[in-house]
């Protein structure tokens, strides 16, 4: 599915966050049909001719414009190359990229602005939307250009009965399965598929499960099963509680805007992925057999089959182990504030003195980089004089006192370009970490691929505001509230709600 990078840079505004969704690219020629018909070359997969198309009514969408260029006027984003439409202006904006141009190289329609790759190549024309006259599955929103029954062709819609997917137009966000309609066309909310969604692949998923028909290009996003595990919304999951206590349903107890769409989503925890996050193996876990102790253990990466590319974090012991979200947290003033109705009982390493995790739960949970209450390795943690030192053990940012843990040991300062990342708050302000779907292991101001691996990043452009200085993203340093993306507060020298 095209979903909205961190590559992509955010315009916004001194009042509110004013996303400007920005692509940029060219017209493309329209290439000859196999039978040397004008049209648009392409493939069609299981037609019964062989040839690549269906024939339609109408010829499908071959009389349709090519996409329009930076400036042009515009009355909708299906009207621009970029697909993004400045609707105050009436202008195509495009200014940044954020999906494949018309020309570029593409496997599947959603890479392009367009939403439309004919013969491998990103098209000049918008895709048809569903139900429309179609002459190939390449042409189609859904992929899928089946007869209809009166000598031509129609786009099938991929999520029937749902929101419409990526490149229908639309009127509201309620109209999108992404709940996110940019300009006219449904486009993606988060920086993977919600429920409903277009993919090609499981990797495109928050919920890390494609379901596509057989031999469809396209299929729509779900939720994993994997033996109960769960209840709560993974990473990326558009939330509504921001600000609120705990995070709502999300996973991580963290729901938090996504800058480049301004939707809030359930934020990636910090280190190890806690219980009922999406995982793709063990390690990716917090209390793995390879974390560090107390475990009495361990989590696992649950699946109901070997097979199976992704599973969610589940555990089924007594004690929580580091990195686990627990339910009271000790300040840096020594205040105990109680949090999230998580269970209190840290596991707590053996030194030969006094248990105090259950007695006193609030020495062994503290909070992480983004606020959230975390079990801790060392319950003499103290805060209040210096984060421990680089190369500490740890499994959360909590146990670096905020800085980040990458690899299981404590970093000195965040992490720069190019650098390894477990989630946003541990890159340096302004650089996203772009991760592969259910992985801890990601690259700060990486690009997102197609196939849900992360490229090395092309340059050092961040999340900025008009006047042209970095805003850090949540859970990164700050020193003032104005410092921080989306209006979130700089809260305890980092951007979080309290």
């Amino acid at each position: 599915m095209r979903k909205l990078p961190w590559a992509a840079v955010c315009l916004l505004s001194a009042s509110a966050a004013t996303v400007v969704f920005a692509g940029c690219g060219s017209e493309s020629d329209v290439a000859e049909t196999p039978d040397g018909a004008s049209g648009e070359a392409g493939g069609n997969p299981g037609d019964a001719a062989g040839d690549g198309f269906v024939t339609t009514v109408d010829g499908g969408r071959n009389d349709a414009a090519d996409c329009k260029l930076q400036a042009a006027t515009c009355a909708s984003s299906a009207d621009c190359c970029s697909g993004n439409c400045n609707l105050t202006t009436k202008q195509c904006d495009t200014s940044k990229t954020v999906c494949a141009a018309p020309g570029a190289a593409c496997t599947t329609g959603p890479e392009c602005c367009t939403f439309s790759c004919i013969g491998g190549s990103c098209s000049s024309k918008q895709c048809v939307a569903d139900n429309q006259a179609c002459g190939s599955n390449a042409e189609c929103c859904g992929g899928t250009c089946a007869p209809d029954g009166a000598g031509g062709g129609k786009c099938t819609p991929l999520n029937p009965g749902g929101g419409a997917t990526g490149g229908n137009p639309c009127a509201m966000d309620s109209d999108c399965a992404s709940k996110l309609c940019n300009g006219g066309i449904c486009t993606g909310s988060s920086f993977c598929g919600q429920n409903g969604e277009e993919c090609a692949g499981n990797t495109d998923c928050c919920g890390g499960l494609c379901t596509k028909a057989a031999g469809a290009l396209l299929g729509v996003c779900g939720m994993t099963k994997a033996g109960g595990a769960g209840g709560c919304e993974p990473a990326g999951t558009l939330c509504t509680s921001t600000g609120g206590a705990c995070g709502g349903s999300c996973c991580s107890r963290s729901c938090a805007p996504f800058v480049p769409s301004g939707k809030s989503v359930c934020q990636p925890s910090s280190g190890c992925r806690v219980l009922g996050d999406l995982c793709r193996a063990n390690s990716d876990c917090c209390g793995w057999s390879g974390s560090p102790q107390p475990l009495v253990g361990p989590f696992e990466c649950v699946k109901d089959s070997a097979s199976q590319e992704f599973g969610l974090c589940g555990k089924g012991n007594s004690c929580r182990e580091p990195g686990s979200v627990c339910g009271k947290a000790l300040e840096a003033d020594g205040t105990t504030i109680g949090v999230c109705n998580a269970a209190n009982n840290c596991c707590e390493k053996n030194t030969g003195g006094p248990s105090e995790c259950n007695s006193s739960p609030e020495k062994c949970c503290r909070r992480d980089a983004i606020g959230v209450p975390r079990c801790i390795i060392d319950k003499n943690l103290d805060c209040t004089a210096a984060p421990p030192p680089a190369g500490t053990v740890c499994a959360t940012s909590a146990d670096c006192c905020g800085r980040p843990c990458v690899n299981n040991v404590c970093l000195g300062a965040c992490v720069s370009l190019a650098g390894s990342c477990t989630a946003n708050a541990d890159c340096c302000s302004g650089l996203p970490c772009a991760i592969p779907a259910g992985s801890t292991k990601g690259t700060c101001g990486g690009t997102p691929l197609p196939d849900g691996g992360v490229g090395a990043p092309t340059d050092g452009g961040g999340v900025v505001t008009q006047d042209g200085g970095a805003c850090s993203l949540y859970g990164q340093i700050c020193t003032q509230s104005s410092s921080c993306c989306s209006g979130v507060p700089c809260t305890n020298g980092t951007c979080h709600y309290p």
